[in-house]
């Protein structure tokens, strides 16, 4: 052992060596973690990272009663006050104040701010601003919040409008003194937006998923009667109807528009009635609100025949249509024969020939012997390899198709015999045969079985 005050002698260049005395040596959290992690401790890592925020978090000015919280967003780091209990946030409550400014492209549009606020509210839409200042107080008192100011100053700030009410579940029906018509058995209707020009507001199902059709009523603002109490009776208001974009070009969608279309047809004097399904009770009324109807009721009879029709093969096939804007003659003769399945019933038409194409000499022989000496004709039944029917962007194969003729005879015989006499294999001829009494064929689809 030395003795204190003895120095220690060392070889080398100006060393010092002071005997009895403390030696600090400062570590920094930053050199500790990476250490640790180099070291694969990663438990020991994490618990000192904890550790490290736990003290952060105690620094805060109203400690106990408030810590600091540290959150990452991208590269970002924010700084919130934490209240450490319900009671401390009641009794030192946390408030922000901040000044900023309006867009001027955003209130260009509004007379005041007043309504920009109520059109960002009616349609959801958020408020761009430029935040001049912002600072957090406790019990009316300024915090320092780190990064506050940076991220004030970087940041995008809008003002979020409050959510719309949740929408009412209704019934929109039509009433007359001769009872009630169902338009719409179920709606979701809430406020769809707010048109400043016009003053108006336009309660729709727009928020509605899975609606097959949309239905809105436009309301001026002058037209709510606030003497029916929570019966609302409006005036010049206008109903409109349509089917929802995503199922326009559906069967199903399209059938209940011409219905819907039909039963106003029918009533276009009644009252319009919206009822909450949940008390049974109408909240809005309103007369003359349908929009002008363009089609007779001979054409919408038609469209809702033609469109059941089409959603019968689909139920059948279990396919779906994506109907389009215009049809052909080759679509509506590939729908009878869908029907003709369906019924299991073979289709008649009527024929005028039925031509053979042959290319051997042998073939050519046995038709010309077998229609030599029928005077009153054959019956001829073909079979069709498997194939498929397209109609509207759906597929439906078919096994095989079967076609009966009653009574067929050869068409110029003789002329047949004298083109047999020089024919040679490989050579094409055609054999027509032509109706020897009755012109009728009889067509049979058998459709492919699904496994």
């Amino acid at each position: 052992m030395f003795n204190k005050g003895d120095n220690i002698e060392q070889s080398g260049d100006n060393n010092l060596a002071i005997q009895n005395s403390e030696v600090t040596v400062i570590v920094s959290p930053h050199e500790s973690l990476s250490r640790l992690a180099k070291m694969g401790k990663y438990q020991e890592a994490a618990e000192l990272l904890k550790n490290l925020m736990d003290n952060y978090g105690k620094a805060h000015p109203y400690y106990p009663h408030y810590s600091y919280k540290v959150e990452h967003e991208g590269n970002k780091m924010f700084v919130s006050h934490e209240p450490r209990s319900i009671e401390d946030s009641q009794k030192f409550p946390l408030e922000y104040q901040g000044e900023f400014k309006i867009i001027n492209e955003n209130l260009d549009k509004f007379n005041n701010v007043k309504e920009l606020v109520n059109e960002a509210f009616l349609n959801q839409r958020d408020i761009e601003i430029d935040m001049v200042s912002f600072r957090a107080l406790i019990a009316g008192n300024e915090v320092e919040t780190p990064f506050l100011e940076e991220n004030t100053r970087e940041g995008k700030w809008v003002i979020k409008p409050n959510p719309l009410p949740d929408s009412v579940l209704t019934r929109i029906q039509l009433s007359s003194n001769k009872g009630s018509v169902t338009l719409i058995e179920y709606a979701e209707v809430n406020i769809g937006q707010f048109d400043k020009d016009k003053l108006s507001v336009t309660m729709d199902n727009s928020r509605q998923v899975d609606a097959l059709l949309y239905v809105s009523l436009t309301i001026p603002r002058e037209s709510i009667d606030t003497k029916s109490g929570d019966k609302a009776r409006l005036k010049n208001v206008k109903f409109n109807f349509a089917i929802s974009k995503p199922f326009v070009n559906t069967v199903s969608a399209n059938l209940h528009f011409s219905k819907m279309l039909r039963k106003v047809s029918l009533n276009l004097e009644s009252n319009l009635e919206f009822v909450n399904l949940k008390t049974g009770k109408f909240f809005m009324s309103s007369i003359g609100a349908f929009p002008t109807i363009n089609q007779s009721l001979e054409e919408i009879d038609k469209d809702i025949n033609f469109l059941e029709r089409l959603l019968k093969v689909e139920e059948y096939f279990q396919i779906s249509f994506d109907l389009p804007e215009t049809m052909s003659d080759s679509d509506f003769e590939t729908l009878v024969i869908l029907e003709s399945i369906i019924a299991h019933k073979p289709l008649r038409k009527r024929f005028e020939d039925l031509i053979i194409d042959v290319t051997s000499r042998k073939e050519m022989n046995q038709l010309i012997s077998a229609f030599e000496n029928e005077e009153e004709g054959l019956g001829l039944r073909l079979s069709s390899t498997p194939f498929s029917l397209e109609l509207f962007g759906a597929k439906i194969n078919i096994e095989k198709s079967e076609s009966a003729y009653q009574s067929l005879k050869a068409k110029n015989l003789e002329k047949l015999k004298r083109k047999y006499v020089d024919m040679e294999d490989g050579e094409l001829v055609k054999f027509v045969l032509i109706p020897a009494g009755s012109d009728l064929i009889e067509e049979t689809y058998f459709p492919k079985e699904k496994r």
